[in-house]
């Protein structure tokens, strides 16, 4: 963000109510939410002082809310990334050797298996060594540290040596796919020859590609793909319930005495 100017400033502290409000609104705890809404806020009071487009079609507050809105979702894209796993690659925290020292390695965070890739492990791949590439493929394939270490003839020193290497380029590329995917919206509206819209899902919009009545859009149809989201999972569990209950010979016996 840029650094804000003075009647940038002076503005933010005119409208600041406006970032308790919505904090109170959505019930977000003041003191964990404070520091990432007024984020999104001081970015919408740049983007409304600056624009008059957005001052002649919106008012202050839309925009304020709206960014700080986007600003908590990036936020939940963090956090849940945060929680995801790569153990099938690299979980190597304070493994034991044959002698039973411990080697403690540094985590390098998490991702879920399906981001891992080829492009992703074609990333990594080209910043390592030739031993390096042989570990990983192996790790990859599932075979244990001893396996590896006896097959491919390593000292258990050598070994996490390299792995805590490894880590180390993969926790780069995690970091700056994580970053990419946090800014992105995970569909693509896409207007048709006869101007209808449809939503492609298997493609990815990045915030930077729109101005801000896109952006608006964007938000707009996400909340509705999220609410689509529920109410067909709802249905496919709805489903399931009765086609169970279908089996049952009770419920049978209960629909031919007409009760339901």
């Amino acid at each position: 963000m840029e650094r804000i100017s003075d009647i940038e400033r002076k503005f933010a502290e005119e409208n600041h109510n406006l970032v308790y409000s919505f904090l109170h609104s959505n019930k977000y705890n003041i003191e964990d939410f404070y520091s990432i809404a007024v984020m999104g806020y001081l970015k919408a009071v740049q983007a409304y002082i600056k624009d008059g487009n957005i001052k002649e079609n919106y008012s202050f507050s839309c925009i304020a809310w709206l960014y700080m809105k986007s600003e908590i979702k990036d936020y939940f894209k963090a956090e849940s990334r945060q929680k995801r796993t790569i153990e099938n690659i690299i979980s190597l925290d304070a493994v034991a050797d044959e002698d039973g020292k411990q080697f403690e390695i540094i985590g390098i965070g998490t991702i879920e298996q399906d981001q891992i890739d080829d492009e992703f492990i074609t990333e990594i791949f080209m910043n390592l060594s030739d031993v390096q590439k042989a570990i990983l493929q192996m790790r990859i394939a599932g075979y244990s540290n001893t396996d590896i270490c006896r097959i491919k003839k390593i000292a258990s020193s050598s070994f996490y040596a390299e792995m805590k290497k490894i880590k180390k380029v993969a926790k780069k590329y995690i970091e700056l796919r994580e970053s990419e995917e946090i800014h992105m919206f995970n569909f693509r509206i896409i207007t048709t020859a006869d101007g209808n819209q449809i939503i492609d899902r298997k493609l990815k919009t990045p915030y930077e590609s729109l101005d801000i009545f896109q952006f608006m859009e964007y938000l707009e149809a996400e909340e509705s793909m999220e609410h689509m989201d529920i109410m067909e999972n709802k249905a496919r569990q709805m489903a399931e319930r009765k086609r169970k209950l279908a089996r049952n010979p009770l419920y049978k016996l209960a629909c031919v005495l007409g009760l339901f």
